[in-house]
């Protein structure tokens, strides 16, 4: 994968897991019984968040034509791919 492409999908990732934050926050003041549970799920997801634009400033250094490869991007990869595909607003 180049360093571009992985780009890409960090921002997807950044974006799906924006939007769960939000929706997240939104069920908050649904009810008194459920507040916590979604408040401690926003704060993880905005350590996601904080974790993903270190991650993005990291690799936005490199060329985006520089391919990437190993076991550790392919985890990565597996990751990133996961993270833009979660649905908190479903919930």
């Amino acid at each position: 994968m180049k360093a571009g492409e992985l780009l890409n999908l960090i921002d997807e990732a950044l974006a799906n897991v924006r939007t769960a934050i939000v929706a997240f926050q939104m069920r908050i003041l649904e009810s008194p019984h459920t507040a916590h549970e979604f408040l401690q799920k926003s704060l993880e997801l905005q350590e996601e968040v904080e974790r993903l634009e270190k991650l993005r400033k990291e690799f936005e250094a490199l060329n985006p034509d520089k391919e990437l490869r190993g076991e550790d991007i392919d985890a990565l990869v597996r990751y990133l791919e996961a993270l833009r595909n979660f649905r908190g607003h479903e919930f």
